[in-house]
């Protein structure tokens, strides 16, 4: 399994519908375990899950702000919880984004479909340094945005 690293701007910009531009299936709904968007002077995400048809419509807006964001992809229900990247193997997730300190995409994906879709989108919209990293060669062993930015934030306390 490989996840898709690279960089975005730190600017206002419909950012989610760049990097999930044609990832766009009747059946899919999304849900948010983190996150922290702004849209104007408000959040722009008001709930946890969403269908295709809503999701679409939000991340379409003209320009809003991605602090971090931790959102996945799914066609069937799941109620597991996804920490590691085992987790994820074993769950009927997709596609598993996190966006870190503004600028910092990770990208997990089963499905080689998506996989060549986000990479076309990378392309596209020019995003920087971008990496393929093997899932044996991965920093990250917990798959929540707050787990490292609280991890920095105690680091720069000490």
């Amino acid at each position: 399994m490989i996840k898709l690293s690279f960089k975005i701007k730190n600017d206002y910009d419909n950012i989610l519908k760049q990097i999930l531009e044609n990832i766009n299936q009747e059946d899919f709904f999304w849900i948010l375990d983190e996150d922290e968007v702004y849209y104007q002077d408000d959040f722009l995400f008001k709930k946890s899950k969403y269908n295709n048809e809503e999701f679409q419509k939000i991340i379409s807006k003209d320009k809003y702000y991605t602090v971090f964001i931790n959102l996945k992809l799914y066609k069937e229900e799941d109620n597991k919880e996804i920490k590691t990247y085992q987790d994820f193997l074993e769950s009927k997730c997709l596609l598993l984004l996190l966006i870190t300190d503004n600028i910092f995409v990770e990208i997990y994906v089963k499905d080689l479909s998506l996989k060549r879709q986000i990479m076309n989108n990378v392309k596209k919209y020019h995003f920087q340094d971008v990496e393929e990293i093997d899932i044996k060669d991965d920093f990250r062993k917990i798959l929540k945005v707050s787990y490292y930015q609280n991890k920095k934030v105690n680091e720069i306390l000490k």
